[in-house]
């Protein structure tokens, strides 16, 4: 065979080539594609920023008040704790976690939990709560995950570890560490319905976690604050040798970020 003519290339690049009108209706067709919503949102956000100094920290209960002030949205929001914490590379491997007993709850619905335990206290029943046994495990098999904790004993998790991959991608699979795991069952569920909360630091190293609800009332949130940020405390890795925590915001659901004077936040 001969040779390509220099022409006969030129015309087969010239076919590849993407059309300029192409490329313009690709991007009118994206541009449609952009939510409505998006602006609507940053123009909501801009107008609550004004009501906050953001080159200013605020004392916890004027963060408090700020929050509520900000919260302008048509359901009860969520009062969001944002914690950075002074966990390096040489932590990664070492998240910070724990849980917390909030006094006064978090306001949100009794969750629903299924206990794996033999011999379950006849007192769980009258909670919020689902007695899990063999059936239960085939029924996670195949897809039922109508709840929101598992609480087992320990004698159960060799039973619930046959469950581990529906369980865990979901966060729902038990765990010592996050207190899910219990000699105490009855206990450990009557945490959870009355507001136990866990908390874990991502890569960033930041904890996102929640005190309560708009609608509670100031002191009541600042005991869930308090109570929330000595867990953390608590948590503290050993090898941490410096101040563990660098800063602590407060927001809304959907709400600017107020950032609390940790040297004042009475």
């Amino acid at each position: 065979m001969g040779k390509p003519k220099i022409k006969e290339i030129n015309n087969s690049l010239e076919e590849t080539k993407v059309q300029p009108e192409v490329l313009s209706e690709t991007k009118t067709i994206d541009e449609r594609k952009k939510p409505v919503k998006t602006k609507q949102v940053g123009k909501r956000l801009k107008s609550l920023y004004h009501k906050i100094d953001r080159r200013k920290k605020y004392n916890l209960a004027e963060a408090l008040g700020l929050v509520k002030e900000t919260s302008n949205l048509n359901f009860d929001s969520t009062v969001e704790v944002h914690i950075n914490l002074a966990t390096g590379p040489n932590q990664k491997n070492q998240p910070v976690r724990g849980t917390v007993a909030l006094p006064h709850g978090t306001g949100k619905k009794a969750p629903r939990i299924l206990v794996f335990a033999n011999n379950c206290p006849e007192e769980l029943k009258k909670e919020n709560v689902i007695v899990g046994d063999a059936k239960d495990i085939e029924k996670i098999q195949k897809g039922w995950l109508d709840f929101d904790k598992v609480v087992a004993s320990p004698e159960m998790m060799s039973l619930i570890g046959k469950v581990a991959k529906q369980l865990g991608p979901k966060g729902l699979m038990p765990n010592p560490k996050s207190g899910t795991v219990t000699s105490d069952v009855a206990k450990t569920v009557k945490e959870i319905v009355t507001g136990l909360v866990e908390f874990k630091s991502e890569s960033s190293p930041i904890i996102h976690t929640v005190i309560g609800k708009v609608s509670m009332e100031n002191n009541m949130l600042t005991e869930n604050f308090i109570a929330l940020m000595e867990s953390v405390n608590k948590a503290k890795p050993n090898t941490i040798k410096t101040d563990f925590i660098k800063s602590v915001f407060l927001s809304g659901t959907m709400g600017p970020s107020i950032e609390i004077d940790l040297t004042n936040s009475e």
